[in-house]
């Protein structure tokens, strides 16, 4: 019984690290979108900002 017993808590214990494993990658994939996320954000505001600048100088010249 206890040899049973041992085989079923290892197992048990390599489903809880596959699903560690995924939380990670899952949690990594979030991080990564966020980053992205804001960058993309960021990039657009200052391509906002810099366009009207740009128009106003061709337009001043």
């Amino acid at each position: 019984m206890d040899h049973n017993l041992s085989i079923s808590v290892i197992k048990l214990r390599k489903q809880q690290k596959k699903k560690m494993i995924l939380r990670s990658i899952g949690l990594i994939f979030i991080f990564l979108a966020i980053i992205i996320g804001i960058v993309f954000v960021a990039l657009c505001l200052f391509g906002l900002i810099n366009v009207p600048i740009q128009i106003h100088r061709i337009g001043g010249l």
